[in-house]
């Protein structure tokens, strides 16, 4: 146009016109999104609602750490209460999923994840100390309970993390020593002594040990 000596005014209002349907075309889809995401999450919440989950099991943790969630599961189960499993990666869904009739969520986003918090909720059960574990202990109407994925002298067993807990499990009067020894002062009632259900089936002999054919000593530092 400038070089045809012609007046620019009509390419500053095709522009202008331009800039127009396109601001308008990605508000729309912005809206769009927006609208969309908000009915999904609305839908998360009412099929989460359905099921009135008493509890719910929280999960965050590195690729293959699923065995700390694997190993409370089945007996998380014969508490006979409806619940939820959600977890905050998708690395282990599929081994979780096969391992429990729970339903099990993926909520990588705290928007997602508080969708999945409902009314019938009474409490919530952590398996370790991950970091994101601080976006479900917000909910303080909520009942905060560590398990833990086993006793032993290492630094998780004393974490001071644990403090933010209601309660925390422990197998032994040793667990509760251990916080304690350590300076975490966590007060005596959020203690409980649950033993590890994990070794329930293993028994002690009823009689002297010299009088067992075959006799097996069991030594578990660690979990």
């Amino acid at each position: 146009f400038a070089l045809a000596g012609w007046p620019g005014w009509p390419v500053l209002v095709a522009a202008a016109g331009a800039v127009a349907v396109t601001g308008a075309t990605a508000l729309v889809a912005v809206r769009h999104r927006w609208l969309r995401r908000r009915h999904a999450l609305a839908l998360l919440r009412e099929r989460v609602a359905r099921h009135r989950p008493v509890f719910m099991v929280y999960f965050t943790a590195p690729p293959g750490s699923a065995y700390q969630l694997m190993m409370w599961l089945p007996h998380l189960a014969r508490l006979g209460e409806s619940f939820v499993v959600v977890m905050r990666e998708p690395d282990a869904f599929r081994t979780v999923a096969r391992g429990t009739t729970a339903p099990v969520l993926y909520a990588p986003e705290i928007g997602t994840f508080d969708a999945t918090v409902v009314d019938s909720l009474k409490a919530v059960f952590y398996v370790n100390n991950g970091a994101k574990n601080t976006h479900c202990v917000r909910y303080g109407e909520l009942a905060h309970i560590f398990l833990n994925h086993g006793d032993s002298d290492k630094a998780s067993s004393f974490n001071p993390v644990a403090t933010m807990y209601d309660r925390v499990f422990v197998a032994g009067q040793a667990g509760i020593d251990r916080y304690l020894r350590h300076g975490v002062a966590i007060p005596r009632h959020r203690f409980r002594i649950v033993g590890r259900p994990q070794v329930a089936a293993a028994r002690a002999p009823e009689r002297p040990v010299d009088q067992v054919s075959e006799p097996a000593v069991l030594y578990a530092p660690t979990w």
